[in-house]
């Protein structure tokens, strides 16, 4: 979400839907203080949190995992 940018509504809903239909999120390279997206983590019921930032987040305390690195390093080192 870029600041200032609207959120189309239809978005926001299927937002909301799939995340709280999710056994794992992974929140990447989000400091967590952008509204209203920040707030989409509330709606998560899942089992697995991962938090991947180069600062620590409100999430930290309830993740399974988190990784304090740029997005971009980390996600260059996963092979699958």
């Amino acid at each position: 979400v870029l600041y200032g940018e609207q959120l189309n509504e239809n978005d926001i809903v299927n937002a909301i839907k799939l995340i709280s239909n999710a056994e794992l999120l992974i929140i990447g390279g989000c400091s967590l203080t952008v509204y209203p997206a920040a707030s989409f983590i509330n709606y998560f019921r899942g089992k697995y949190l991962v938090v991947i930032n180069k600062s620590s987040t409100s999430a930290d305390e309830e993740a399974s995992l988190v990784i304090n690195a740029p997005i971009g390093e980390v996600m260059t080192k996963i092979k699958i």
